[in-house]
């Protein structure tokens, strides 16, 4: 319940001042009373007046505390309404109410009149009670009588409030204890005015209503009082830009790109959006598809990537072919990528190999140790290249069933022989690699090739560092040339996919079977143990059974399986979509919910529609069949695609993901992703240009 004298208003007035009690003053006085019995019948009164020039006032008044009576309450109109000559409509509702619900309610509208302090007296009558009045109509003293009053025909207010209740205590009305009037929206000192002295109309702490402080608004230096408004003189820097007072100086002339420097000076550059800067505006970032080309913010991007011209990138010029959606010549089409440690690489429709991010071992292949952040062409590539495969620090590609490498071969993983680095593609040495040769896999200092035999079965060959064993030649000694792994205990079973972790193998069989070979501290080898082997080991699964990627059939195909290598981990999709992980689970890579190391092969949690899988150094993804990529492990830059940096031990969705997606690639840290169309997108850690957006 409110205190015992007429509550605070929710909206303020220009109320009557201490010129209340002069006849001279533009003025209503509203005095308010009910013959109800308090509180049997009613405990309330609310009084709600609406006025001109948005006046509006609401006062609730509790009757049962003691109240004093009858009620009244000075009303002026503000300095706008009087000097424009807007006096009325003055709409009055008032009701006695118990309990929040009216009992008896009178409405009345009239207006002010121009230097004439008027009388309003309203009695909310048991007469009243039950009676229902047409509109335009409200009840007085059990009679429907109309709610429109001409003010001239108001009494004067002469300064006296009629019918007081009789007083007990030296002439103060019975339950009000007088106090120093303050500008508080109350009548402190008990004589029916509310905040009688006080001038809302020029004071700078209380301007237009009671506690608007003018000195108190946001980015304003000084402010002043005029008519009941704050007029404001803003901190440099600052503006009213938006005419608005009671929200200060809200625009910031540094900041602002709508108001940069003054109001109204909008950082607007074609084809871009724009900042502002100290002041001065910026081109921000161009609109997909438009690039700056001449480095000239002051024009915008002024170029369309899809002009053959500029197709895709600033002087990609086709020469007179046509500039592909992709952003590419018509040829140029990306068709495969690979994703390296902190470099990728494309083949293009046409043959042609490109490859951006880190180039500092001449992985690029451009003929010079130099990094770039866009993608850049192979020299001296075989124009019928069919596959391509970034490693660490090094490159290969498959053409006319040949592989050739370049960058970093300070293992010999190039295989020409040598440890000598080149930035240029070098073919692999060795006569059992001339031909057939149909994928490779490369890991940190070595490099793998599966060879078909379309006689018999097919057979594996590996060349670099093998002090882990993982040439699967029974030995650790390096080797510059192309060695066969030791196919023994694959029991007449042919390889049908190859892949290489940083000092590990893998082949996958047309059996269904997986073998690993290498270093196996951390269960990479899938046996069910730690112990580095120097020829190829069965992956188990959970069961302790070899794992079987037929689904139980006996025979698998290439197109119908995956092998996937990463740091010190190994995935393999079945048959049926279902991942398989073993290896290393410090950072989640195996999807099963964990961190805990698996030396056998364990399911990868809600990934059962796989159609293809690439591995980072310690992350996964998958292509799923409705054309999702899911991916777990690392997250540190990002790579996931889920929006976050946290590490996931299940599967999460790459957001965002363009349409059509068939290949992905996963980096170190990066991952990149083709679509049907050759359009390559990429996400992740970008520190070296390894994403390739420039």
């Amino acid at each position: 319940m409110t205190s015992p004298r007429i509550i605070r208003a929710l909206v303020a007035l220009a109320l009557a001042s201490s010129a209340c009690s002069s006849t001279d003053a533009t003025q209503l006085v509203l005095v308010v009373d009910t013959d109800l019995s308090v509180p049997d019948q009613v405990d309330s009164i609310s009084l709600d007046v609406t006025g001109p020039g948005g006046m509006r006032q609401r006062v609730n008044v509790d009757l049962s505390a003691g109240a004093v009576r009858p009620l009244s309450l000075g009303l002026r109109p503000s300095a706008e309404a009087l000097s424009s000559g807007t006096l009325g409509p003055v709409q009055i509702v008032a009701s006695a109410q118990r309990s929040g619900a009216p009992v008896v309610e009178r409405r009345l509208t009239t207006s002010f009149l121009r230097d004439r302090s008027l009388l309003v007296q309203i009695m909310l009558s048991a007469d009243c009670q039950g009676v229902s009045c047409a509109a335009e109509r409200t009840c007085n003293q059990g009679e429907c009588v109309a709610t429109a009053v001409a003010a001239n025909e108001l009494p004067r207010f002469t300064g006296g409030i009629p019918g007081s209740r009789p007083t007990l205590d030296g002439g103060v009305p019975d339950g009000c204890t007088p106090s120093p009037e303050i500008c508080n929206e109350l009548d402190d000192d008990c004589d029916g005015i509310v905040d009688n002295g006080f001038d809302l109309s020029s004071s700078a702490d209380d301007c237009g209503r009671c506690g608007h402080a003018c000195a108190a608004l946001t980015g304003v230096a000084t402010g002043t009082c005029s008519a009941g408004s704050c007029v404001i003189s803003c901190d440099t820097g600052f503006d009213d830009c938006d005419g608005d007072p009671d929200n200060g100086c809200e625009a910031n002339l540094d900041t602002d790109p709508n108001h940069c420097s003054s109001c109204g000076v909008s950082c607007d550059f074609a084809n871009a959006s724009g900042s502002c800067v100290a002041g001065s505006c910026s081109l921000a970032a161009c609109d997909a598809g438009f690039a700056d080309c001449d480095g000239d913010g002051r024009n915008g991007c002024e170029v369309d990537l899809s002009a053959p011209t500029d197709c895709g990138r600033c002087g990609h010029d086709c020469a007179g072919a046509t500039c592909q959606p992709s952003g590419f010549c018509e040829g140029e089409e990306i068709v495969g990528i690979s994703a390296g440690s902190q470099h990728t690489c494309a083949l293009r429709a046409n043959g042609q190999a490109t490859c951006w991010g880190l180039g500092s071992r001449g992985q690029l292949g451009t003929g010079v140790d130099m990094s770039s952040r866009v993608p850049v062409d192979v020299m001296s590539v075989p124009m019928d290249a069919t596959q391509i495969s970034a490693g660490n620090d090094q490159s290969c590609l498959v053409a006319s069933g040949r592989p050739y490498c370049w960058g970093d071969n300070s293992g010999g993983q190039l295989g020409d022989g040598t440890t000598t680095e080149r930035n240029t593609p070098t073919r692999v040495v060795g006569s059992a690699l001339s031909s057939d040769v149909d994928q490779i896999g490369q890991g940190s200092g070595h490099t793998c090739a599966l060879v078909l035999n379309p006689t018999g079965a097919n057979r594996v060959y590996c060349w670099g560092t093998n002090r882990n064993g993982q040439l699967g030649d029974g030995t650790t000694m390096d080797s510059l040339r192309a060695t066969a792994v030791d196919s023994g205990v694959f029991a007449g079973a042919s390889p049908l996919r190859v892949s290489a972790g940083a000092r590990h193998t893998c082949a996958a069989l047309d059996s269904g079977e997986v073998f690993c070979w290498g270093r196996g501290s951390e269960g990479q080898l899938g046996g069910g143990g730690t112990t580095e082997k120097h020829i190829p080991t069965s992956v188990e699964a959970t069961s302790g059974m070899a794992l079987d990627l037929s689904g139980g059939s006996g025979s698998v195909d290439a197109a119908s399986i995956s092998l996937v290598s990463g740091a010190a981990y190994s995935c393999a999709k079945d048959v049926n979509g279902q991942v398989y992980c073993w290896g290393d689970n410090s950072r989640g890579q195996m999807g099963d919910g964990s961190t805990v190391p698996r030396t056998r092969a364990v399911a990868v949690m809600g990934l059962d529609d796989a159609v293809a899988l690439s591995a980072g150094d310690a992350h996964v993804c998958a292509l799923r069949m409705d054309g999702r990529v899911s991916c777990w492990g690392a997250n540190s830059f990002g790579q996931l695609g889920d929006g976050t940096t946290t590490e996931r031990n299940t599967p999460v969705d790459v957001m965002d993901l363009p349409a059509d997606v068939v290949e992905v690639a996963c980096g170190a840290a990066h991952v990149c992703l083709r679509t049907s169309g050759g359009a390559v997108y990429c996400l992740g850690r970008n520190a070296v240009g390894q994403l390739g957006d420039g």
